[in-house]
């Protein structure tokens, strides 16, 4: 699918590639409860739930809790991914796009 830029929510076309890759983000960092919604956005609004256009300011914070990266093990480096893809017990996995992915 491909995103429509004339729709307020372009990312909704797009499948769930946002919204994967910054859940991936923040098991990365350490939160131990992320999930993603199935249908996405569009699918949210479907079921009639409420949305929200308020324009909320952000808060910083001084402090994550921990400390980054919490799961470490959730990603590899060149040299392991060379090692995984020499080895036959284990698969390898991108979640590059595939404009990404051609470079």
């Amino acid at each position: 699918m491909h995103p429509d830029n004339a729709n307020d929510f372009q990312g909704s076309a797009a499948g769930h590639i946002g919204a994967i890759r910054n859940a991936f983000i923040m098991l990365y960092a350490g939160v131990k409860d992320v999930r993603v919604l199935n249908g996405g956005f569009q699918s949210w609004k479907d079921e009639g739930y409420a949305i929200s256009t308020e324009d909320v300011p952000q808060k910083p914070v001084a402090d994550f809790g921990k400390a980054i990266p919490g799961r470490p093990e959730l990603t590899v480096d060149i040299p392991e991914a060379k090692e995984m893809l020499k080895s036959t017990d284990a698969e390898l996995v991108s979640v590059r796009s595939w404009p990404e992915y051609i470079g």
